[in-house]
């Protein structure tokens, strides 16, 4: 319903964990994280299509990490 409210809503994904916007971004990640790139692919064909934008945020700057 949001979607057809409001079409041109930015969608931003905000992480401190650099492995993981690599694997977004499709220009890294090790043997070891193949099997997390398979289950990225959504995440990352729709960061491909502009869908979604990535951002990476300092941990410190987290307000998700507020509690830890």
């Amino acid at each position: 319903m949001l979607a057809e409210l409001f079409p041109e809503v930015p969608k931003v994904v905000k992480t401190d964990n650099m492995p993981a916007l690599a694997i977004l971004a499709g220009n890294g990640g090790s043997r070891r994280t193949r099997h997390l790139k398979l289950r990225a692919a959504f995440a990352r064909q729709a960061v491909a299509a502009g869908e979604w934008a990535i951002q990476h945020v300092p941990g410190e700057s987290m307000v998700a990490d507020i509690g830890t």
